[in-house]
């Protein structure tokens, strides 16, 4: 899929792409890199560390795909830059901690090549999301 993506960019046929690559959900297993357990079924690790080497297995995966697409981004001359250079990309998952469903601490990156200034910038989300003192709303429970 990242394969077309790339053709899509480079004969600019599209310049805004959303994709995604694997579903938490998803009963998919990944016998290219030796995990047969289904993504959802490893994704309830139960903090057991087999699992976790297991999920941490397949979010490698998942990255290393990303990884090879931008670099035939990179590779990819367009204008007076590379399609990289002309590219801003969000990368993220769904969930902090699958175990719990847990919607903070989501790991997430961000992408983008400002020709202006010539500066590559990677940034990631917060190590937290606070809540906010006082105030109703949001439904969580305990005391505070």
């Amino acid at each position: 899929m990242f394969d077309l993506q790339h053709l899509a960019y480079q004969a600019d046929i599209t310049r805004v792409i959303s994709f995604l690559i694997g579903r938490e959900l998803s009963n998919r297993t990944y016998p290219a890199i030796d995990i047969y357990d289904s993504h959802h079924s490893v994704s309830h690790h139960q903090n057991k560390a087999e699992k976790k080497e297991k999920i941490a297995k397949i979010n490698t995966y998942h990255v290393q795909h990303l990884a090879k697409f931008l670099e035939k981004l990179q590779s990819t001359p367009d204008g007076d830059g590379s399609l990289l250079d002309h590219t801003l990309l969000l990368y993220g998952t769904g969930m902090g901690d699958s175990d719990h469903h847990t919607p903070v601490d989501l790991p997430a990156v961000s992408y983008t090549h400002l020709r202006a200034h010539e500066t590559l910038r990677y940034r990631g989300c917060p190590r937290r999301l606070e809540k906010k003192k006082g105030g109703g709303g949001g439904g969580g429970g305990g005391g505070g």
